[in-house]
């Protein structure tokens, strides 16, 4: 409650509301404060020059060691202000686009540069990005457990950029599974010598016919003579 807040900053009641209309305003601004974090630190990954899927594993280490470096932000972030009804009305107009629209950056850069498939959209991709942090972040405070919410960058970055690398290759018209290759290699080899057999009495007229030796033969119906 504002009584709550106000005790805990040491402050009448009556001042928190010269600043704020609410308790709803109070936990807005205690986001887009988090959001601006988010953001700066953000572009400043954006302009170090690394690779995308890098940049790509920093943003994710970054958002989980913000989020679970102080709980008390956390169950704000995840948990509290997902009951008003006017924070999610303007959950997409806030400064969560920006956020979004750095990710995006990231995404465009990687496919600029080949390292990630070209037809994702860089803004869907964004977001699809930060509802798997919010996920992991929601079920880490709901878990209640004494895990680090930052002992689980690795595998989500790994499982994140894998989404978006275009290393995929074509072998013989398949994806890049060796077997499926190997069994379309085999299958060519295998109609092609059973073509041979079939048709080899034809072949050995038009060898013979070739090296004229095959007089009997007849190719008058031919397009070309033997």
């Amino acid at each position: 409650t504002v009584s709550q807040i106000a005790r805990r900053a040491g402050v009448a009641d009556g001042t928190i509301y010269l600043y704020y209309k609410n308790k709803e305003s109070i936990l807005v601004s205690v986001f887009e404060r988090a959001m601006d974090r988010f953001i700066s630190e953000g572009v400043l990954k954006l302009e170090n020059g690394k690779e995308p899927a890098e940049q790509i594993a920093e943003v994710v280490a970054l958002h989980l060691k913000l989020v679970g470096e102080d709980h008390d932000l956390a169950v704000i972030l995840q948990v509290e202000l997902r009951h008003s009804i006017h924070f999610m009305d303007m959950f997409s107009r806030s400064r969560l686009r920006e956020y979004f629209e750095v990710l995006a950056r990231i995404v465009a850069k990687g496919q600029n540069s080949g390292a990630f498939r070209k037809e994702l959209d860089p803004l869907l991709s964004a977001k699809l990005i930060f509802g798997v942090l919010d996920q992991v972040a929601t079920d880490w405070i709901l878990a209640d457990s004494n895990s680090k919410l930052s002992s689980l960058v690795g595998e989500i970055s790994e499982i994140l950029i894998a989404g978006l690398k275009s290393d995929q290759k074509i072998i013989f018209g398949v994806g890049d599974f060796p077997f499926l290759a190997y069994q379309g290699v085999g299958a060519l080899i295998a109609m092609v010598l059973v073509s041979l057999w079939v048709g080899r009495e034809h072949f050995r007229n038009v060898f013979l016919k070739a090296i004229g030796r095959g007089d009997d033969v007849d190719d008058s119906d031919e397009i070309l003579s033997y």
